[in-house]
């Protein structure tokens, strides 16, 4: 069964909305959870910071199959239509708030887009210009030859550990050792695609937020790459090797804060227990945001409809 245009459009004008509530609470949510999810393990961090920005994603895109499926059932009393209707699905004026609103979403998509399509040809330019100096340079141990101390890792698709000799230089073989295995980490794990992907995802919540978002993010996975790194080193030669290396890349302070005291601070055994705050936050992001759609979308719809521009 084809499906019109306006209907189409009407559909994708209340996913924008589903998007916005379902943003507002994910935003409450995290202006009040920060302390937990600071306690947590980096992998529960990891996954609620990913629930966080890809969830508005998942519920409005959820929501417009839903519709539209309800509308090729054709059934009338489906419990869908209670909570996603409207007096006039089959039209649609681009000059009431649904076609503003519909405009306004694809402005600011196509924007932000476009600002992490810079980032990104400005990383792949960085990318390409790291490598080039590696192959030109690189030493018999792997490092580039460089004065300044540098470790990171590069490339969005197929990533790639740098080390500078000015780094290898001033340390140990153990710390250099626990080095690479942590740039190694980022680079098995994608970090730097993951970096990007989740900037692009943050962007569309409000600058303070995303700046908070990507920060936590960045820790995150600096935490991830330094469990790793547990594996095979003891925790107390990790972080003086981290110390050092902060010290001498002048890393900022309070990153390397937050990487030593997860590393020295005693690992609790993670039992049933202690599982509440990750399981809690992550059942609050769901339920919390399937409620405000449930509840409020109907509502802050037919609202809309009376108070704003509608059909001339």
């Amino acid at each position: 069964m084809s499906v019109s245009l306006p209907l189409w459009l009407n559909t994708f004008s209340q996913s924008v909305v589903i998007f916005l509530l379902s943003q507002m609470i994910l935003i409450f949510i995290w202006h009040f959870s920060k302390t937990a999810i600071n306690s947590m393990p980096s992998q529960w961090r990891y996954c609620s910071l990913w629930l966080t920005v890809t969830l508005p994603w998942l519920l409005s895109l959820s929501c417009f199959a839903l519709v539209l499926q309800d509308d090729f059932l054709v059934s009338d009393n489906s419990s869908i239509q209670q909570f996603f209707h409207w007096h006039h699905r089959f039209s649609f004026s681009w000059k009431s708030w649904h076609g503003l609103s519909l405009i306004a979403c694809i402005l600011v998509s196509i924007y932000l887009c476009h600002k992490a399509y810079l980032v990104a040809l400005k990383y792949k330019k960085q990318d390409t210009k790291r490598r080039t100096l590696s192959l030109l340079t690189c030493n018999s141990q792997g490092h580039f030859e460089h004065t300044q101390a540098l470790a990171f890792t590069s490339g969005l698709l197929k990533p790639k550990v740098f080390i500078s000799t000015g780094l290898a230089k001033k340390l140990s073989s153990a710390e250099l050792a626990i080095v690479e295995l942590h740039e190694q980490a980022h680079a098995d794990s994608y970090d730097p695609l993951q970096k990007w992907l989740f900037l692009l995802a943050a962007s569309f919540f409000p600058n303070i937020t995303a700046r908070q978002l990507i920060a936590e993010m960045d820790l995150t996975l600096e935490l991830r790459a330094d469990n790793k790194v547990t594996k095979q080193f003891a925790v107390l030669d990790i972080a003086e090797a981290l110390i050092k290396v902060a010290r001498v890349m002048e890393s900022p302070s309070q990153q390397v804060q937050h990487r030593l005291h997860y590393l020295i601070a005693p690992k609790e055994v993670f039992l049933l227990q202690k599982l509440w705050k990750p399981v809690v936050l992550i059942l609050l992001q769901l339920i919390l945001s399937l409620l405000t759609i449930i509840f409020a979308m109907d509502f802050f719809h037919h609202l809309f409809d009376q108070w704003l521009w509608h059909f001339s």
